[in-house]
């Protein structure tokens, strides 16, 4: 069975607000992380990851959170 992860984005003021539901493992992960990046890349920095919909989260998905912070950190994000 593939991984099914689906990502809902909507913006808030000068918040972008992204569900995460199903599951965000190592093979949808990356999907979540371009994502992110693409927001970054027109200039979002501010970002709330609402993972109550989230049935799973191996560590693999965790990084890509981390990763995704790490990036946001120089931009005050």
């Amino acid at each position: 069975m593939g991984a099914i992860m689906e990502i809902i984005t909507r913006k808030e003021k000068n918040t972008v607000v992204i569900s995460v539901k199903g599951r965000m493992d190592a093979v949808s992960s990356p999907e979540f992380e371009k994502g992110l990046e693409e927001l970054m890349a027109e200039g979002e920095k501010i970002f709330i990851i609402d993972l109550c919909e989230l049935d799973y989260i191996s560590s693999a998905g965790l990084r890509s959170i981390l990763a995704t912070a790490k990036k946001l950190k120089p931009k005050e994000g």
